[in-house]
């Protein structure tokens, strides 16, 4: 990010990286920062949805994980991952 702050692979690692070490206005901050540099990724989406899930916002979370699987079923050509999508998305929208 320091180097290139246009990289969204870097701003959506570091929105990861600020969720697991407890940053989380900071993993909010960093994946809306991804999502906006590149709002047709699916996977922005899905690191903000983590983060919006840990700062107790739900809703905005669910949203964030339905965004990834719509971004992910334009362009992700992997059943796998799509399942995997899809079983996120079921857990974050039914707490």
């Amino acid at each position: 990010v320091q180097i290139n702050n246009k990289n969204s692979q870097a701003h959506t690692d570091l929105c990861y990286a600020y969720v697991f070490t407890g940053n989380i206005r900071e993993a909010i901050n960093q994946g809306t920062i991804a999502i906006n540099l590149t709002p047709d990724a699916p996977m922005p989406y899905l690191a903000r949805a983590l983060a919006l899930q840990k700062s107790g916002q739900p809703q905005a979370a669910c949203e964030d994980a339905k965004m990834c699987k719509l971004k992910g079923e334009k362009i992700l050509n992997n059943a796998d991952l799509l399942t995997e999508i899809d079983n996120i998305v079921l857990q974050t929208c039914n707490r």
